[in-house]
């Protein structure tokens, strides 16, 4: 039995990936509840003139299965090379991202007081609020992963002529990123931190010098 996980692993060497999620969870909901430490505030002027919409909480919902979906479609369906470039960008980023939360902690005050409106929307954002924290934003993890899985979609030679497709998921991750913002979950500073993350993790990976080689 050993020696039929070993080469299943040797053969399918995208399963070691797998091995960091927990390693994230654990890491991560460790700093959510360090509660007791000397917050750096991100704020600029555009969060002030940004106006808190509560319908971006549709979007930012479906970040979760954005991600999740194209995980799991990368892992199955996509070339193994593929999908190593685009597990590497998560973890990489997620890695650093983490690194820097727990030497630098971050945190906004930006979300409003009371929310008036009853609606959907309204209950969806105190229920998001309750279990997301507005602590460890900056760089939005919500943001780079989005960024880095369109990065690797857009690389992805299955979607090269899918162009009704490209168009919805690029606007799809268009919407999440910005709903941080409406939401006021993030400060636009999170999220341009993410973009600059995300554009030097796809140099990393995606240039052909520098890129993942392929794999099995």
């Amino acid at each position: 039995m050993f020696e039929k996980a070993k080469n299943y692993v040797k053969n399918n060497k995208r399963i070691l990936f797998l091995l960091y999620a927990p390693l994230y969870m654990f890491w991560f909901t460790s700093l959510e509840k360090w509660k007791d430490r000397d917050w750096n505030i991100i704020h600029c002027s555009l969060d002030d003139k940004t106006p808190f919409i509560d319908l971006f909480i549709i979007p930012y919902y479906l970040w979760f299965v954005f991600v999740a979906f194209f995980c799991i479609y990368f892992y199955f369906k996509a070339e193994a090379s593929e999908c190593v470039k685009m597990y590497a960008s998560l973890e990489i980023g997620m890695t650093i991202t983490l690194i820097i939360y727990t030497i630098w902690p971050n945190a906004v005050h930006l979300r409003p007081d009371v929310i008036d409106e009853h609606g959907l929307c309204a209950k969806l954002v105190r229920n998001i609020w309750n279990i997301d924290t507005d602590t460890n934003v900056c760089p939005s993890l919500h943001v780079l992963n989005t960024l880095i899985i369109l990065v690797a979609y857009y690389h992805c030679g299955q979607f090269k002529k899918k162009h009704l497709a490209n168009i919805l998921v690029t606007v799809l991750a268009i919407l999440i990123c910005v709903s941080t913002g409406f939401l006021k979950q993030h400060s636009w500073v999170d999220v341009i931190a993410a973009v600059f993350m995300c554009a030097l993790l796809s140099l990393l990976v995606y240039v052909p010098k520098w890129g993942v080689k392929k794999v099995s």
